[in-house]
């Protein structure tokens, strides 16, 4: 068998399996939401400063509304991520990602924020694969590896 049919096929569905399933260590989970973050708020702040931009500079809404779109997308991109990184954390714990959902609960979001950042994984491997390796992987963050 030759080497390249060993290999997966990077495709869309690969990369979507990949968002939410496996584990992540807490490095990978502090590093996955810090950089998922900078990126959000520094092309929030570009789409918002060029939206101000061309609303100001005419009368013509439709450019300002463009930009509302792609900021619009751009957000359910992040939130997409975001939920992901927070699932393969719970997994790492062995847990549901079912879990992410106490997130949107004020105060306990916190309180479930740190635990998720300084509980330490399981040892061993669990119903949700192996255990996360101590080599921090970008690309298994944003689900271009398993």
């Amino acid at each position: 068998m030759s080497e390249n049919t060993n290999k997966k096929k990077l495709t869309f569905n690969v990369i979507i399996r990949n968002l939410f399933t496996g584990r992540m260590n807490r490095l990978e989970y502090f590093l996955g939401f810090i950089l998922l973050l900078l990126p959000f708020f520094l092309i929030g702040i570009l789409i918002l400063v060029i939206s101000l931009l061309i609303s100001n500079s005419s009368k013509d809404t439709i450019a300002g509304n463009g930009a509302v779109i792609y900021l619009i997308i751009f957000c359910l991109g992040y939130f997409v991520s975001l939920i992901s990184v927070h699932i393969r954390r719970w997994h790492d714990l062995d847990k549901s990602g079912f879990l992410t959902f106490i997130l949107l609960i004020p105060v306990v979001n916190i309180i479930t924020a740190l635990i998720l950042l300084f509980m330490p994984g399981d040892k061993t491997s669990n119903k949700f694969g192996d255990k996360s390796n101590k080599i921090l992987n970008i690309k298994k963050i944003f689900g271009f590896s398993n």
